[in-house]
C-alpha cells in the first residue's frame, strides 16, 4: 500500500475533526525526508485545517538527521497558517512541551 502526503494530511485532518478547540498536535518529522514540491500542497492544506479546527498547539520531533530544509518548512508554513510549532528531540520530550 501506498502511503501519501495527501492520504497522510487526510487522515490526520479526519482524526482531528472529533477533538475539541484547543487541541495540541505532537508531530514526529524526525525520518521524514524533504517531498516533492507538490507534495508541500497537501502539507499546508491540512495545517491550516486543523489552525480552523481549533489547533491550539504543536511540538514537532525532529533528531539530527532530520533535514534543516524540512523542519523550516513546516515551520514557515504553520506560521502562514497562524501558528508556530515547537521543537523537541523525543516524543516523551514533546509530551512534556504540550501538556
Amino acid at each position: 500500500m501506498l502511503f501519501t502526503v495527501k492520504a497522510a494530511a487526510d487522515e490526520t485532518v479526519a482524526a482531528t475533526e472529533r477533538l475539541d478547540d484547543g487541541f495540541g498536535v505532537i508531530n514526529d518529522i524526525s525520518e521524514f525526508t524533504p517531498p516533492s514540491p507538490d507534495a508541500a500542497a497537501p502539507i499546508e492544506e491540512a495545517q491550516v485545517t486543523l489552525r480552523e479546527l481549533g489547533l491550539s498547539d504543536v511540538v514537532r520531533v525532529v533528531a539530527e538527521a532530520t533535514s534543516a530544509v524540512t523542519e523550516n518548512a513546516f515551520q514557515r508554513r504553520s506560521r502562514a497558517a497562524g501558528y508556530a510549532g515547537k521543537t523537541a528531540s523525543t516524543v516523551a520530550e514533546a509530551e512534556q512541551k504540550l501538556a
